[in-house]
């Protein structure tokens, strides 16, 4: 009684200081099997401050802490970088290492911005949390494992002790537990016997609102993944982490298939149809195979397995010992100096310490850090020409370079060939170069060069001069070259000058004649040819001829 009202009364102090109403779910006393559940079991959560965490990390003896991280894209990567063991590290190199798994001993070992025994801790949503595991979902998302550094929360495991697994409800299968439906504000239904179950509404005012509740303004669940996407929480071994266990816990994994769950698989509880519905929650107590200082899942040390306001804390894991009599009644803890053993347990009535732990979804943290950015202005770094242009800026606080494409505006328009040269098998080397960005085209042609003058009648006249290299010593006559090059696949090496008489029509009905100046022939079809003319105005517009609509006029020939 004295212990519920001591922390009666720091509930109230601390939900005057945050103006939240702190009750998981709204229980005022519940008298049952002689434990008084009143205010000592509302959540309670000690807030991070600024006067306690910086932006810049600071080495607070065991510790290097990053501030406020959710909207804050400077502190984004500063967790990286203390991660990552380097300046700028790149989200891809998380991923990298996230897809490796990377535990808190891996991390406590890298050395940027820190020493090498140093642990990291973070701010987020307003709360302090160790940082313990990088992993990655089934579908290879990135997630970063944190436990809460520190809980001035008390609550109850559960309401009541079995003496037997073969009930609907055991005591210490956590889905139905108080712990978890109440104190953790995840909602559903908990037990308050082994055949009773009773249902909550998850609050939306307490201070675990924003890591548990979907549809509220501040809800931060958007940035967490639940367990059931993390596969090394589906099924784990308490014995191959903690000597001299030779069952599993309950609890462990979420998996009621294989022996991962009860020792000596009592079947009654393991095929139990809410054994796994934790799997679904956002927020929920790490287990003993994740918390074994050293050599657990995580690779905490006891430094990150201590709650520091010197109190013992509750773990996920129900204890091995009997499947009957007061070995149901027990669950897992970590002792005050942080130890996580065989005999760590007590009575799942008893009022511990309780610190959440839940899974940060990085790609979505990464996307989100855009929230934070402060860039400067556009800065045209490359007009765009025939190839994109682009402009930048960056972000004043981290110094993240955005980038933005502008579209190309034009294609190549090349200058003339230009014979540059000659080959050693008497063919001429041409090239040609396109001036505002001065990319080149070369080839090579026949050394025999042909001049055709040509002009096709009807609305509009086109006058055209066409030089083509053959091997022909001897020039074609009259339409014969229309022949001829009607034969080419294509016209890459014509060089072609001309004009195109044309009327321009207004909207009035009236209209204007022009001299276009024709600045390339090409090949359309069998017996047409396409030309393409800038009128007076700068247009450039493309019509076809049909080759029986030309006339050879004059020709010269050159050898090359």
């Amino acid at each position: 009684r004295q212990a519920g009202r001591q922390a009666g009364r720091q509930a109230g102090r601390q939900a005057g200081r945050h103006k939240l109403t702190i009750f998981g779910c709204l229980v005022t006393i519940v008298i049952l099997l002689g434990v008084a559940v009143a205010s000592a079991c509302v959540i309670n959560l000690k807030p991070g401050s600024s006067t306690e965490y910086s932006a810049t990390p600071m080495a607070l003896g065991t510790t290097v802490s990053v501030d406020e991280i959710y909207g804050n894209c400077h502190n984004v990567q500063t967790l990286y970088d203390l991660i990552g063991g380097g300046q700028n590290t790149t989200f891809e190199r998380i991923t990298e290492l996230a897809t490796a798994r990377t535990s808190a001993a891996d991390i406590r070992g890298m050395t940027y911005n820190k020493t090498a025994n140093q642990d990291v801790q973070v701010t987020f949503g307003g709360q302090v949390w160790d940082v313990v595991y990088l992993s990655t979902t089934r579908d290879k998302r990135p997630i970063l494992t944190l436990w809460l550094s520190s809980s001035l929360t008390k609550s109850p495991w559960n309401l009541y002790t079995s003496t037997t697994g073969n009930k609907n409800y055991p005591a210490k299968m956590y889905s139905t537990s108080y712990i978890r439906v109440v104190t953790l504000n995840n909602g559903g239904n908990y037990a308050t016997s082994e055949t009773n179950l009773v249902n909550c509404q998850p609050s939306t005012t307490v201070v675990l609102s924003r890591f548990t509740v979907d549809d509220i303004e501040e809800s931060l669940t958007k940035l967490l993944v639940k367990p059931q996407a993390v596969s090394w929480q589906e099924q784990q071994y308490t014995h191959d982490f903690l000597s001299p266990i030779e069952g599993d816990m309950p609890n462990e994994g979420y998996s009621s298939t294989g022996n991962y769950s009860w020792q000596n698989l009592n079947q009654a509880v393991v095929a139990n149809p809410r054994y796994g519905v934790w799997a679904g929650d956002y927020c929920w107590l790490p287990s003993v195979a994740e918390t074994v200082p050293e050599t657990g899942i995580w690779g905490v040390n006891t430094n990150q397995t201590t709650n520091p306001q010197g109190i013992k804390t509750w773990l996920r894991s129900g204890d091995d010992n009997g499947m009957s009599g007061a070995g149901m009644g027990f669950c897992m803890l970590v002792e005050t100096d942080g130890s996580v053993n065989c005999d760590t347990n007590d009575y799942c009535t008893s009022i511990l310490g309780v610190r959440p732990a839940l899974h940060l979804d990085l790609l979505a943290l990464n996307a989100a850090r855009s929230w934070g950015h402060n860039y400067s202005d556009w800065e045209l770094i490359a007009e765009p020409t025939c190839a994109d242009g682009e402009y930048t800026r960056v972000c004043q606080n981290c110094g993240h370079l955005d980038h933005k494409v502008i579209p190309a505006v034009t294609a190549h328009q090349y200058g003339e060939w230009l014979i540059v040269g000659s080959t050693g098998d008497n063919q001429l080397l041409l090239r040609r170069i396109f001036p505002v960005c001065g990319a080149v085209q070369e080839g090579t042609v026949p050394p025999y060069r042909h001049q055709i003058s040509m002009t096709s009648d009807g609305f509009g006249a086109l006058a055209l001069t066409i030089t083509i290299y053959t091997d022909q010593t001897t020039a074609f006559t009259g339409q014969d070259w229309l022949t001829y090059l009607n034969g080419l696949t294509n016209f890459d090496y014509l060089i072609c000058h001309g004009t195109y008489h044309y009327f321009h029509p207004e909207p009035d009905g009236g209209g204007y004649w022009g001299t276009a100046t024709v600045v390339k022939v090409d090949k359309y079809s069998e017996n047409m040819f396409t030309y393409y003319y800038v009128r007076v105005d700068g247009v450039m517009e493309v019509k076809h001829v049909t080759i029986t609509d030309l006339t050879i006029n004059d020709q010269v020939q050159y050898y090359g």
